[in-house]
């Protein structure tokens, strides 16, 4: 049947198993095929594929579906929703509060109750999209835990064994030997990662400036920095790692927005002076248009997304055949993530 999709890109600023020195030890790529070869290919039973414990945000995401062309992939997930044991509960939409009785939906035991997100990955690219179809949630963040989760519980670079009555845990270079006796050591040197920026398109300023009278609001990232503190490090490794050229502090940001009444004038101001500057991050803001779902339109671009619209075979109305998926995102054609920010948002 045909669907439209709309695709919003992330920067892959890093995904994987790194020194602390940026040296990547664990690729995108490698990644990837590792968490395929863990649940898809091993056809693990989908309850065994969820690689985080529920937190304040999330339940558990599962590992519902896999498709890789050409080294661009497509990940699915599955992530559960809070439920009772008589079913999910719901309301009918048009009652009034006090007349509002809760119903249950029953789900099968065996069943786990939730709803899909998909997401298309070009390591080459470097960059991460999430796919809308159906779904308004796009799951980025359940998506954050999911990898987060694996990169530090099941990958290969992960050392868990006991040495008498020692715990050794932590991260190697080395992968697991398989059928072999795991003698590795772990590493303090070496990091999990998946960070994110929100990928950008070059703004309107035209529409900006023209739209003047209808910004709501003002935003801006205020960025400080703070000191780099591993609780595992003694003093002597941290004067270490100072002599080592490696770095002590690490940048934190907070996202100021102030309510405003501005006239084209001053939006040509902000314009002017963030050129003037060569487009310096300290005089890069934000403008929120009234009726525009709190959209913010950045001075070094908007959120980069991309629609098409085409063929897609569904196995149920949200739950695409994801070889159909790749062959309706391979028309969006080449993109090109040419800006994005630094702030990390996975």
């Amino acid at each position: 049947m045909e669907k439209e999709i709309t695709l919003t890109y992330y920067k892959i600023l890093k995904m994987g198993i790194y020194e602390r020195n940026g040296t990547c030890i664990l690729t995108p790529s490698q990644l990837l095929k590792e968490l395929k070869e863990w649940s898809y290919d091993n056809h693990r039973p989908l309850v065994e594929t969820s690689t985080f414990e529920p937190n304040k945000l999330y339940l558990e995401a599962f590992f519902l579906d896999f498709y890789e062309e050409n080294g661009n992939y497509i990940l699915a997930l599955w992530n559960k929703l809070p439920s009772h044991k008589k079913g999910i509960g719901s309301v009918p939409s048009d009652a009034t509060p006090e007349t509002a009785i809760i119903a249950h939906t029953s789900i099968d035991k065996n069943h786990i109750p939730g709803f899909p997100t998909y997401f298309y990955i070009s390591p080459s690219s470097e960059y991460i999209a999430t796919i809308k179809i159906e779904n308004n949630v796009l799951g980025l963040g359940q998506l954050r835990s999911y990898v987060k989760g694996y990169l530090k519980t099941y990958c290969s670079h992960i050392v868990n064994r006991q040495d008498g009555n020692d715990k050794v845990f932590g991260l190697c270079r080395h992968k697991k030997p398989l059928g072999q006796p795991d003698d590795r050591v772990p590493e303090k040197s070496l990091l999990s990662y998946f960070m994110l920026s929100a990928a950008r398109k070059e703004m309107g300023r035209e529409f900006i400036i023209n739209n003047a009278h209808n910004i709501s609001k003002v935003v801006k990232d205020i960025s400080r920095n703070i000191l780099n503190k591993d609780n595992d490090e003694t003093a002597i490794e941290r004067i270490v790692r100072c002599f080592k050229g490696l770095p002590m502090t690490a940048k934190r940001s907070t996202r100021v927005t102030m309510p405003v009444d501005l006239a084209q004038e001053h939006v040509k101001r902000l314009i002017e002076d963030y050129y003037e500057n060569d487009c310096s991050e300290e005089y890069n803001v934000g403008f929120i248009i009234r009726g525009g779902a709190q959209k913010i339109h950045w001075l070094d671009g908007t959120v980069h997304t991309e629609s098409t619209k085409g063929y897609l075979k569904m196995h149920t109305f949200d739950q695409p055949d994801l070889q159909s998926l790749m062959s309706l995102i391979k028309t969006i054609g080449d993109v090109e993530i040419k800006s994005a920010d630094r702030k990390n948002v996975a």
